[in-house]
């Protein structure tokens, strides 16, 4: 959480107070959402867990983490 309220230093407490309150905000809404759907809360856990999985999966596939070193890299020999 840290990293995330790191950008606003001169209020972090703000900004790490909106945080919080949107991480309770965000459950309590899907979690009205679907019960205004009638969904069981077994599917519920279902469909998040999916959800997750699949965002989870798209940002491993766009996020490209070098192979390589550097160019720039050496390799010194100690022999």
């Amino acid at each position: 959480m840290s990293q995330a309220i790191n950008p606003f230093s001169l209020r972090a407490g703000i900004a790490s107070s909106l945080l919080r309150i949107a991480q309770i905000c965000t459950p309590a809404l899907y979690i009205l959402v679907m019960s205004q759907l009638d969904v069981s809360a077994v599917n519920m856990l279902v469909f998040i867990l999916a959800f997750g999985g699949v965002i989870s999966f798209i940002l491993i596939l766009l996020i490209h983490s070098p192979v390589h070193g550097y160019a720039n890299e050496k390799i010194v020999s100690t022999s």
